[in-house]
């Protein structure tokens, strides 16, 4: 299962299967949750239940998730002084960001479990 991810891992295990290994989802704005027909954009509650929900139903043996580089980037962080970007900004960016680093971080607890 890979999250905050494009389907990489997931289509290349779809693609060419290796023992014991089975394609999960692919859980980011680019794909569609298959219950509403919308992308999985995490900034919605219902969505983040709803993966948390699935990571305890699919029992997946690999988890693979990465944070948002909008906040975490060393390029953005350079863009953020080079164009004088509105300190509010990036403050809103950062709580969002760290949003969505609690939230892969309780799916990692979750399939950790």
């Amino acid at each position: 299962m890979e999250v905050y991810s494009p389907p990489r891992i997931t289509k290349e295990l779809a693609r060419k299967p290796r023992p014991g290994l089975a394609a999960g989802v692919a859980l980011d704005l680019p794909t569609i949750d298959p219950a509403d027909g919308q992308p999985w954009n995490f900034d919605s509650r219902v969505k983040r239940d709803r993966a948390r929900a699935l990571v305890m139903e699919e029992e997946p043996v690999m988890l693979v998730g990465s944070v948002m580089c909008t906040a975490f980037c060393t390029w953005q962080a350079l863009n953020n002084v080079r164009y004088n970007r509105d300190p509010e900004t990036i403050k809103r960016e950062r709580i969002r960001a760290m949003t969505h680093l609690r939230f892969i971080c309780q799916l990692y607890e979750i399939q950790h479990e």
